[in-house]
C-alpha cells in the first residue's frame, strides 16, 4: 500500500491548492493508494471558488461539490472542550518539566489517557491529579498547573478549543512572564 499524507494544504496559496488537488485526482483510482489530506476545509473551498467561480443563476456551491467528489471519507476534528484544553496544557507543562523523570512523565501520560476515556467534562490531567500521582509534585509544576486551571475557562471560550492557538497563547504568556521577571 502507498499512503500519501498531505498536511497543512490550507497553508499553501490558493493558486497552489488547486494544482495539488488536481495532481491527487490523477492517482485516485490507482489500486492500493490512499491520500490523507489535512487542511482547513473553508480555506480549500475558498481556493476552489476562486478558481471555479459560481455559475450564474446556479444555486450549487462549486467549492463544496468539488471537495465532495474528491474527498471520500471526510473526518472533521471537533474543537477541544474546556476539560480537554486543561489536560492538554497541563501535559505540555509535564513534558517541559525538567524535574520529572521519563518514568514519571510516562506515568502521567498513561493516567491521562485512562482517565480521558471515563469523562468528557472532567480534566484527565490537572493540578489535583498531579498531586495524587507525583508524590511529591514539584512546586514549580504545581504553580504552572494552577495557572492552567485559571486560564483554561478563557482559552476554551476565546480560542474555541483550537490546540495550536492554545499552545501559541501559552508560549506567549510564558515569554512575557519571563520578560517581566527579568525586569
Amino acid at each position: 500500500r502507498l499512503v500519501i499524507i498531505i498536511d497543512d494544504l490550507d497553508r499553501c496559496s490558493p493558486d497552489t491548492i488547486i494544482p495539488t488537488l488536481e495532481a491527487i485526482k490523477l492517482f485516485l483510482f490507482v489500486s492500493n493508494t490512499a491520500f490523507i489530506i489535512g487542511a482547513d476545509e473553508e480555506l480549500v473551498r475558498y481556493a476552489v471558488r476562486r478558481r471555479f467561480p459560481e455559475l450564474p443563476g446556479d444555486r450549487r456551491e462549486v467549492g463544496r461539490d468539488y471537495l465532495e467528489k474528491l474527498i471520500q471519507f471526510p473526518i472533521r476534528i471537533p474543537a477541544l472542550g474546556r476539560a480537554e484544553v486543561e489536560s492538554y496544557l497541563g501535559l505540555l507543562f509535564v513534558t517541559a518539566c525538567d524535574l520529572l523523570t521519563a518514568e514519571q512523565k510516562d506515568a502521567v501520560r498513561k493516567a491521562a489517557r485512562e482517565t480521558g476515556i471515563e469523562s468528557l467534562t472532567t480534566a484527565s490531567f490537572n493540578v489535583s491529579v498531579a498531586r495524587d500521582l507525583l508524590k511529591p509534585c514539584p512546586p514549580e509544576l504545581e504553580t504552572d498547573l494552577s495557572m492552567v486551571a485559571r486560564i483554561t475557562p478563557l482559552l476554551g471560550t476565546i480560542l474555541n478549543g483550537n490546540p495550536r492557538q492554545c499552545k501559541r497563547f501559552l508560549n506567549t504568556l510564558l515569554l512575557r512572564l519571563e520578560m517581566a521577571r527579568s525586569k
